[in-house]
């Protein structure tokens, strides 16, 4: 896994020098945040989250296009998936995709939106734990529940191990965070990409070894030490609305990707981007936006408000904070001669063109006022707002 950068476009009413992180975190005095400020994502016991699973699918049931637009019947794809009563721990050995359904070929919710994958759930780290509960009839598919929900995952990548295992990684007490978005580890058989937020223990005082999960022949976790070469790895770093600001200018430019993985490549969307910066920062929030809503500590409400309202009370709410409407999720940068702006995961965004409104792709992370969208049937970014999670 690789993520795609190219030169961060100008969003209207943003200039060069707002696409620097020191142009924000100079307009404000640094804050902490308190360790409870986001809460730890935790997964629900495995037979409501395969329950909630199944009832997802059975929501979607005609309403799903395979790529050439003929209906897809997904309980279908499910026959003679097994879940289990017993379940299985393991870690994940290499970057790997959550899906949906147990099958690689996308699947989209309109047939002429082929950017959006409704397969794709998310990405998947080496490191990251699952609880293995389910297999396809074809043995290349385990049923698993992750941090980032629950799906589907190919076997290959999996190593399974004891609970003991899988705790004792999860826990260590001296770990290596990564900092930057492109971070590898060496090791003997080659390198493996992780992302920024991924942690792995490391007894090593030069803090250059760590220890990584693999698999044996057999599909069983064998531990490996491997070196870590590109990119920052250190402690997380201090929990502070500056540090945040600055994690989050490193993906400026950042191509977009549904679930992080799409027909072009690898890329972030709003709420991943948004998991991967605060994991940096010492939190362990949830993988989507709603969820992460529900898991801050101080959440003020905004539906209901009309825009002078809105505006009063954005006026009050410190940079670094989260942003929130029903379908996204954005850091809050602050305000700047009238305009509110943000730093997010775009995919696009409508405008007013002569007497019609278009839709602008922009695919990216981004800077952005609040204002984008204004004028058209869906509103701009700042009426659209549900929500805050305040620093």
């Amino acid at each position: 896994m690789r993520l795609s950068f190219s030169e961060a476009l100008l969003l209207p009413g943003v200039a060069e020098e707002m696409l620097l992180p020191e142009f924000w975190t100079a307009r404000f005095r640094d804050i902490e945040l308190e360790a409870g400020w986001i809460e730890p994502n935790s997964s629900p016991p495995i037979n409501l989250a395969v329950a909630s699973y199944l009832e997802t699918v059975r929501r979607q049931s005609g309403a799903l296009y395979n790529g050439d637009g003929t209906a897809l019947a997904p309980e279908r794809v499910l026959e003679g998936c097994d879940w289990w009563e017993r379940y299985e721990y393991g870690l994940l050995t290499k970057t790997a995709d959550l899906k949906l359904l147990p099958r690689d070929a996308p699947f989209f919710s309109t047939k002429g939106e082929p950017d959006l994958d409704r397969n794709q759930l998310s990405g998947l780290d080496p490191g990251d734990a699952l609880l293995i509960c389910g297999g396809s009839p074809d043995r290349a598919w385990f049923g698993v529940v992750s941090d980032a929900g629950t799906g589907w995952v190919k076997r290959d990548n999996i190593g399974i191990g004891s609970r003991n295992e899988i705790l004792g990684f999860q826990n260590a007490g001296r770990k290596l965070t990564a900092i930057d978005p492109n971070p590898v580890i060496r090791m003997e058989d080659g390198v493996i990409g992780v992302s920024m937020g991924s942690s792995f223990p490391s007894d090593d005082e030069r803090r250059r070894l760590a220890l990584v999960p693999g698999r044996d022949s057999s599909g069983y976790l064998k531990f490996k030490t491997g070196l870590v070469t590109g990119g920052e790895f250190r402690d997380h770093l201090p929990r502070t609305a500056h540090h945040l600001i600055w994690q989050a200018f490193k993906y400026l430019g950042c191509r977009y990707a549904w679930g992080d993985h799409d027909l072009e490549g690898y890329g972030r969307d709003c709420s991943r981007l948004v998991r991967d910066v605060l994991r940096s920062i010492g939190f362990k929030p949830p993988r989507n936006s709603q969820e992460q809503l529900a898991a801050g500590k101080k959440r003020t409400v905004l539906t209901g408000m009309d825009l002078a309202r809105r505006m009063i009370r954005l006026k009050t709410v410190s940079p670094g904070s989260l942003l929130f409407t029903s379908d996204h999720v954005m850091f809050f940068l602050g305000e700047y001669q009238g305009e509110f702006y943000a730093i997010h995961g775009c995919y696009n965004f409508r405008r007013k063109a002569e007497n019609k409104e278009e839709r602008v792709k922009v695919k990216q992370v981004v800077v952005s006022g609040l204002s984008l969208g204004s004028g058209t049937e869906s509103g701009s970014l700042l009426e659209r707002l549900t929500a805050v999670i305040e620093v």
